[in-house]
C-alpha cells in the first residue's frame, strides 16, 4: 500500500506540475499576447498619427491648389471684365465719332443750302432791282 501511496502521490505531483506548467505557459502566452496587443496597438497608433500628417499636408496642398485655382478665376474674370469695358468703351468712341461725322456733314449742308439760299436771294434781288 505504501508503494502504491508514493506512486499516486508521484502521479498527483507529477499531475500538478504538468497542471502548474500548463498554467505558466498560458499565462506566458497571454502575457506574450498583451505584449504583442501592444505593439500592434502603438504601430496602429504610428500609422494614425502619419495618416492624419499625411492628411493636414494633403489639406493644405489641397487649399492651396485652390487659392491658386480661385486667383485664375478671378483673373480670368477681371480680364474678361476689363476687354468688356474696353469694347464698350471703343464702341462709344465709335459711335460718338459717327455723330461728330454726321453733325459736321450737316452744318456743312446747311451752310451750303445758305450760301445758294443768299445766293439765289440776291440773283432774285438784282433781278427785282433791273425791273
Amino acid at each position: 500500500r505504501g508503494k502504491d501511496r508514493a506512486t499516486e502521490r508521484e502521479q498527483d505531483n507529477l499531475m500538478l506540475r504538468c497542471a502548474l506548467d500548463r498554467e505558466r505557459q498560458e499565462i506566458e502566452a497571454e502575457h506574450i499576447r498583451k505584449e504583442k496587443g501592444k505593439g500592434k496597438a502603438q504601430e496602429y497608433l504610428r500609422f494614425v498619427r502619419e495618416q492624419m500628417v499625411l492628411e493636414k499636408e494633403d489639406e493644405k496642398q489641397i487649399n492651396m491648389i485652390r487659392k491658386e485655382e480661385m486667383e485664375k478665376i478671378w483673373i480670368k474674370r477681371d480680364n474678361e471684365l476689363q476687354a468688356q469695358a474696353n469694347t464698350r468703351r471703343q464702341l462709344m468712341e465709335e459711335v460718338n465719332e459717327s455723330r461728330r461725322v454726321q453733325v459736321r456733314d450737316q452744318l456743312q449742308q446747311i451752310e451750303t443750302e445758305r450760301a445758294e439760299l443768299a445766293n439765289h436771294f440776291q440773283q432774285n434781288m438784282e433781278e427785282w432791282r433791273r425791273e
